[in-house]
């Protein structure tokens, strides 16, 4: 078995970062708080709060479409929170946060998500 172990991966002229377009790689991710409060994140512009429960994540750089692979957790273990991830289009989608009885909810709800498909 062999160990590659590099500080940096560069595009093949060696100007830059390699461009992960279309590798098996998360195209975006974020760890944020309900309210829109992003604590870090990856190709996300920012995170609206629109609603009770009803978050809309918009992205720095497009998907192509919207057959996109993606999850989210509610990282607060001390309770129960669901989320549920919508595309409306390539740019961003909406994540409904609820409670375990289905109620929508802010309370408690800092998420985490990720998604992988390709740039457009």
């Amino acid at each position: 078995m062999s160990t590659l172990k590099v500080t940096t991966l560069s595009n093949l002229a060696g100007t830059g970062p390699a461009t992960l377009n279309s590798q098996y790689a998360a195209k975006a991710w974020c760890q944020c708080v309900a309210a829109g409060t992003i604590n870090d994140s990856a190709n996300v512009a920012s995170v609206t709060d629109g609603a009770t429960g009803i978050n809309t994540v918009n992205l720095s750089s497009a998907m192509v479409d919207t057959n996109q692979a993606a999850f989210a957790t509610v990282w607060n273990a001390s309770y129960n929170r669901m989320v549920n991830l919508n595309y409306s289009n390539g740019t961003n989608f909406t994540a409904q946060i609820s409670t375990n009885a289905g109620a929508l909810t802010d309370a408690n709800a800092d998420m985490s998500f990720n998604t992988l498909g390709d740039l457009a």
